[in-house]
């Protein structure tokens, strides 16, 4: 299966800019952006008020990680060898999947489905330590300590 978006000739800093006006649209505040060393976004990052409490939230976007699908699917004759090293080819890719991937859960939020708390749980930011809350979890072995039952 061929990834999504892959052919997305978008600007990065377009898309960002949607994924931006979305979460703004749907109640985020703060929002900006995180850069790694070579100076590419790899992270939008925001805030939003749950319950009267502002909360973080960071989405991460993994360059390498999407290469490395390209190179896979290169290597499968299901991509054309132009993919194979295009870091800004996997950035737009990601960044446009996660707007999609955004968009998607907006609509549920619309319908009432689900809060967006509860879509971004795993995204929920501890920015003393830089780690989201799947991060923290992760690293633990996903162990649970529960304080008592409610």
């Amino acid at each position: 299966m061929v990834l999504k978006n892959y052919t997305t000739s978008i600007s990065v800093e377009k898309t960002m800019m949607e994924i931006e006006k979305i979460l703004a649209s749907h109640g985020a505040s703060h929002i900006f952006k995180m850069y790694n060393d070579d100076h590419q976004p790899m992270a939008l990052a925001f805030k939003a008020s749950i319950n009267g409490q502002l909360i973080s939230f960071k989405l991460p976007m993994e360059e390498d990680k999407i290469l490395r699908v390209f190179q896979i699917e290169v290597n499968k004759g299901k991509l054309p060898k132009k993919y194979y090293s295009d870091k800004d080819q996997a950035r737009r890719t990601g960044w446009r999947i996660i707007k999609d991937w955004v968009v998607a859960q907006m609509a549920l939020i619309e319908i009432h489905v689900v809060k967006f708390e509860e879509i971004f749980l795993p995204y929920i930011y501890d920015e003393v330590n830089n780690k989201t809350l799947f991060e923290k979890l992760e690293n633990n072995n996903f162990q649970i300590s529960y304080q008592g039952d409610d």
